[in-house]
């Protein structure tokens, strides 16, 4: 969008503080990291890595070292964006899909059989994708929604996940009792949202002001800032077009309270455009018209059901922690899971029906599971969150955690024998390795796993 913070392409490079991998190999530890997120492009690592789905398509760049991508000439790293946009058959997605699932576990088992690894992290997606296209096979609550000429799809879709279990089960075996296993997901799936929210007249109902920007206007004729980049950049310098693209910011900037963006289908933030921002709320208002957007937010009803519409609105320091927090929206905001935001809708009401592409997609609760020596069966003292992964896989390393690090150690995971003999460790300062003899590796089987 025209009036939208200046974006960044989003990636490795992004990324700020302390990584799980960065800590471990600078304590020693061997590594492994597959299809780990936000790893692209490739960075030192005391192993190998294989960076993830934002590696560019056909990109020979994929791996630390370089020579490693010799020997993974039959790997691909996920399914083309084409593939993954619901145009394809039923039978072209699932066999795709098939290859791709079976490419990666030979690769994960070649590699994990190399050596004794300290730690070992590898990224199933498969399931994320067929979730997202064929939820309604996988959810009871939605077994209306096929007949039994549709059966044949549904064995498969089963199929694939029973093929996963055939890779995660011969990792295993491999693996045996010499290390401690971790699988956990991102997130969690669910129905997607057949109620979609004009972002629009959202924005009016919680009084951010002004008019839909020009670009959102233009989206609904298919003119997106994406394709005026793409086909004016050939007649237009690059510059120039940046720099129309700030003064057309500026000027909405003058007019507009806030700026609502979607952050996913049912998350959403508001930018506060305060003076200092070249905005026209005052700074010392700043506050006081944050709360009024929060309460605003927790008080949208569905009139036709007497619902609420928000389900959680907060400041983004109850979200988000560490030296970055002012690069978030000022509130985030998640809708009840029945609701999606679209910013460019085709209709006036703030609340519509809409048939969605996909039938399932993302949930904020996921899976963790721990096996092995020391690990004591029971429920979490509080929440877990998808943060407590690495300060864990850590602890179970016996290193310590560095203190910018968010989440914690997942102490009640652990029997009291096992944290006497390795207490919690936190480095304040410039991250040392912890050393002791007889410990055990770990490895990380990680995976969007339903």
């Amino acid at each position: 969008d025209f009036i939208a913070e200046e974006g960044v392409v989003v990636n490795g490079k992004a990324l700020g503080g302390p990584k799980l991998w960065e800590v471990a190999s600078d304590a020693g530890k061997r590594c492994v990291t597959i299809n780990l997120p936000m790893t692209y492009p490739p960075s030192p690592i005391n192993g190998l890595m294989v960076t993830d789905m934002l590696t560019p398509p056909g990109s020979k760049r994929f791996t630390t070292p370089p020579e490693l991508a010799d020997d993974l000439t039959d790997y691909e790293i996920d399914l083309t964006p084409r593939e993954k946009d619901f145009s394809s058959s039923d039978d072209a997605f699932l066999t795709r899909a098939e290859q791709v699932l079976d490419k990666r576990g030979r690769a994960i088992q070649k590699l994990f059989e190399r050596e004794q690894w300290d730690l070992f992290v590898a990224i199933f997606t498969e399931t994320d994708r067929i979730q997202h296209r064929y939820w309604q096979y996988l959810d009871p609550a939605l077994a209306w929604s096929h007949g039994p000429e549709l059966e044949e799809v549904r064995l498969r879709v089963v199929a694939l996940y029973e093929r996963l279990d055939g890779h995660l089960g011969r990792l295993l075996d491999a693996a045996g009792d010499r290390y401690r296993i971790v699988l956990a997901s991102d997130h969690g799936f669910g129905s997607a949202a057949f109620r979609r929210i004009n972002m629009p007249v959202l924005a009016g109902a919680i009084g951010l002001g002004g008019k839909p920007a020009a670009s959102s206007r233009l989206a609904k004729f298919g003119i997106t800032k994406k394709r005026l980049y793409k086909y004016l950049g050939f007649l237009v310098p690059d510059g120039r077009l940046r720099n129309a693209e700030r003064m057309a910011r500026d000027r909405a900037l003058r007019d507009v309270k806030g700026k609502l963006v979607k952050l996913h289908d049912y998350i959403g933030g508001v930018w506060i455009h305060a003076a200092s921002r070249g905005g026209p709320v005052p700074d010392d208002e700043v506050p006081k018209f944050r709360d009024s957007i929060i309460e605003r937010l927790r008080s949208l009803i569905n009139q036709g059901t007497g619902t609420p519409i928000v389900s959680g609105a907060l400041p983004r320091e109850m979200v988000f922690t560490g030296e970055r927090v002012s690069s978030a929206p000022d509130v985030i905001f998640f809708l009840d899971d029945r609701y999606g935001l679209d910013p460019t809708p085709h209709e006036q009401a703030l609340i519509y029906k809409w048939d969605p592409p996909n039938s399932g997609t993302h949930r904020s609760d996921g899976i963790f599971l721990v096996a092995g020596d020391g690990v004591s069966k029971g429920d979490p003292a509080t929440p877990l969150r998808i943060e407590d992964c690495a300060p864990t896989i850590l602890h179970l390393l016996g290193l310590p955690v560095p203190g910018a690090m968010d989440g914690r150690v997942i102490v009640e995971a652990f029997g009291a024998e096992f944290l006497a003999s390795r207490p919690v460790q936190i480095s304040g300062g410039k991250y040392t390795a912890s050393t002791g003899a007889g410990r055990r590796s770990i490895a990380s089987v990680c995976t969007q796993y339903w």
